[in-house]
């Protein structure tokens, strides 16, 4: 059973939903890209972010069959694969798609040996920036100031574990890729724990603050609200500094940028920006990297 199971009603505020049409679109951004290269593949495998977008009796219906198969931890959304070997196993991999209408309903039974062939896998976030113009991109560590606005890479601290909880199941490599408007940052998930292991060996917050500073990873309280109810949720976020990853790539053709409206179900209307297409080009090194693990 999966002690990380939340018993809290999935979040329907609008902005939850922005958040996660354009998470979506980064994660059609990632996922092209791979399978533009020649040695990969990549496929969804976690939370679907197409049917929370969608919202109302469909997401609900959808939160609770997902509930039943996400056993350990927390799914990444992409697992990566090497084309060749990739190949072998896509008719019955179409198959259960067919079968759910959503691979991600599959249990963890049927894709444990698809899992067991994967090389790794790879959770997707999404920034609205341009990295770019951020003005303290180019600074290293020991950084000069914790406020820094630069194209970071967050992933929530019980999301972190989440995933730790999946890799502990699995041994396969965890990445996190930061899309931004024009830039794509990556770095292992286990890079992101270390460091914040390090923090947390802090004696006092102004030994807190130097560790951070050295290791270029920010921790920070911050509230996520859920426009439904107004209600603020605080939670710990990990930000590490684009200088201490690496660049995933570089958008060769920005997205198309579409206003789209929402309504909830109080007749409330939300003008809001629809992220399509885009061309992404990958860093070689990421597919050097990812060679080596295969």
């Amino acid at each position: 059973m999966n002690k990380f199971k939340s018993t809290r009603p999935p979040p329907r505020g609008l902005d939850f939903l922005i958040r996660n049409e354009q998470g979506r679109w980064a994660e059609d951004l990632v996922i092209n890209t791979i399978n533009a290269a020649t040695n990969f593949r990549a496929v969804r495998y976690g939370l679907s972010r197409a049917v929370l977008i969608k919202g109302g009796k469909e997401w609900s219906k959808y939160w609770e069959e997902y509930q039943k198969v996400e056993k350990y931890g927390k799914r990444p959304n992409v697992l990566v694969f090497k084309r060749n070997l990739y190949e072998h196993f896509k008719y019955e991999l179409g198959l259960l798609t067919s079968k759910y209408g959503d691979p991600s309903l599959a249990s963890e039974e049927e894709w444990e040996k698809y899992i067991q062939r994967s090389i790794c896998a790879i959770e997707v976030e999404m920034s609205l920036w341009k990295a770019s113009k951020m003005p303290d991109r180019n600074m290293k560590p020991p950084l000069k100031k914790i406020n820094v606005i630069a194209p970071m890479i967050w992933v929530k601290e019980d999301d972190a574990y989440k995933l730790i909880a999946w890799y502990d199941k699995y041994k396969k490599p965890i990445y996190v890729v930061q899309v931004f408007y024009d830039l794509a940052y990556v770095a292992p998930l286990s890079l992101i724990m270390e460091k914040a292991k390090r923090i947390s060996s802090a004696r006092n917050e102004k030994d807190r603050s130097k560790i951070m500073k050295d290791e270029g990873l920010l921790i920070r309280k911050q509230k996520f609200i859920d426009e439904r109810t107004g209600v603020a949720v605080e939670k710990t976020v990990y930000r590490l500094h684009p200088t201490v990853a690496k660049l995933f790539g570089e958008l060769e053709h920005p997205p198309e940028i579409e206003i789209k409206i929402l309504e909830d179900e109080r007749g409330k209307i939300l003008l809001f920006p629809k992220f399509s297409g885009g061309l992404l080009r990958i860093n070689p090194e990421i597919l050097s990297e990812w060679e080596e693990l295969s």
